[in-house]
């Protein structure tokens, strides 16, 4: 039997590029679509208010305690990519949809923070 890790890392890796895209209806006949992968780089400011809010470790790893933190979560970077997009629109995501959706920001931070981490910046040059 796979530990919990194990089972998220099988998670994340069955996660696709359409996870991160998701549509809402603004309106009678009005709908748009937010790619999710559009909301990156984060700056400070999006890590220090994600950490406020219990959703980001000090690390920079997201951090899930439920529906409550995965839809902040999308909201937060919903909100990055089109502002008009309200928590009220995410709490109509089906709830598999957000799962998905919350992997596909955790694996978008781990893929970025991989991409730094190849390219750290020298200040000592």
């Amino acid at each position: 039997m796979d530990t919990p890790e194990e089972q998220f890392r099988k998670a994340l890796e069955d996660i696709k590029d359409d996870d991160g895209r998701l549509e809402f209806s603004m309106g009678p006949d009005t709908k748009t679509t937010v790619d999710l992968s559009k909301a990156v780089p984060l700056t400070l400011g999006d890590w220090m208010d994600l950490q406020e809010k219990g959703l980001m470790d000090e690390n920079g790893g997201t951090v899930y305690a439920g529906a409550k933190s995965a839809a902040l979560m999308i909201h937060h970077f919903c909100q990055k990519v089109n502002p008009a997009v309200t928590v009220d629109h995410v709490r109509q995501i089906p709830a598999e949809k957000a799962s998905r959706a919350f992997l596909f920001i955790t694996k978008l931070l781990q893929k970025t923070e991989r991409a730094e981490d190849l390219n750290p910046t020298n200040g000592t040059t």
